[in-house]
């Protein structure tokens, strides 16, 4: 089994569009690590570190530009 170095990326979006970002994730087979409830949905994703840019534009595209993600911990997956 093949070990890859992954990065945490996290963003925040609101209840309304919770639905749309779990299944887009969904769809390019991204688990998420951790979701965190209060006012706002902050979502966790660990992302392969040579994927971050790619992931990052693809996140900017499915927002319309409005999430920001946060980068994080590395982790062995």
């Amino acid at each position: 089994m093949e070990r890859i170095l992954a990065t945490l990326v996290s963003f925040t979006i609101s209840y309304s569009q919770l639905g749309k970002f779990e299944n887009a994730l969904a769809q390019k087979n991204y688990s998420i690590a951790d979701k965190q409830f209060t006012d706002i949905v902050t979502l966790s994703v660990f992302v392969d570190e040579d994927n971050i840019d790619s992931f990052l534009a693809w996140m900017t595209e499915v927002s319309n530009g409005q999430v920001h993600c946060t980068l994080g911990e590395k982790k062995i997956l």
